[in-house]
């Protein structure tokens, strides 16, 4: 599945369950938007099942539900997204997924983008540009370790903010354009950031539209982004 930063959710690939919340077990090979769902802050997938948060704090889940993952007091299948009444409005709603059980985390995201910002016990000092980052080496180490002793001396200090971002919070900023997103989804190929990679690259096909494919074709040949020049072709 992919967020855009207008709250909307598009999904593709295997639907056997119902996971693509698009009213059928039909697969789908491009993104399509799921429309029975309000405005969407945060999403994410399970085996074969899929949870979103709405802007006003409301937990769906839909798809696979054989094991009650769904949270919805049964195990029966949905096909479109469903509020789960017994998480109704909960503001510091925030959960992780696994195979066939769903978790509620409380604040983990924002707790970690916290620590992330104020450089609050940091041991690991790198800059970038005219910016210092103050950072964790036992996080870094986990999650991408080639960070430690990569060059920075040609990336933006935004683009590494959002690496960053990223690396802490296991998701992405709401806000980008096209021009970071294109430099992000380079940075992330050479640190072999792939699941961020992916993020990128569905941020780019939600983003391309006639106004702005001309551009991202000419960028992402450039940068040698083959999969996004073809996205991008179909609008020119």
């Amino acid at each position: 599945m992919a967020l855009t930063a207008q709250g909307d959710v598009y999904s593709w690939g295997y639907g056997y369950h119902g996971q693509l919340g698009q009213g059928s077990v039909t697969s789908q090979k491009v993104p399509t938007k799921i429309t029975d769902i309000p405005k969407v802050v945060s999403i994410a997938c399970g085996y074969n099942f899929s949870l979103a948060i709405t802007e006003n704090s409301e937990l769906y889940s839909w798809g696979n539900n054989k094991h009650g993952q769904l949270g919805h007091g049964d195990t029966n299948e949905r096909r479109t997204p469903c509020k789960v009444e017994t998480l109704r409005k909960d503001k510091n709603l925030h959960w992780s997924t696994h195979k066939n059980s769903t978790l509620n985390s409380h604040r983990a995201s924002n707790l970690m983008q916290n620590i992330l910002r104020s450089g609050e016990y940091a041991d690991l000092v790198i800059s970038c540009g005219d910016k210092v980052f103050k950072l964790h080496e036992a996080i870094i180490q986990l999650r991408c370790p080639t960070l430690k002793t990569f060059n920075f001396s040609t990336t933006s200090s935004k683009a590494l903010e959002f690496v960053l971002e990223y690396i802490y919070t296991n998701s992405i900023p709401s806000s980008y354009t096209s021009t970071t997103l294109l430099e992000v989804l380079c940075l992330a190929k050479r640190l072999e950031l792939l699941a961020l990679e992916k993020m990128c690259e569905c941020s780019l096909y939600m983003s391309i539209n006639t106004e702005t494919a001309l551009y991202i074709l000419r960028e992402s040949k450039n940068l040698g982004l083959n999969n996004v020049m073809c996205w991008a072709l179909m609008y020119i």
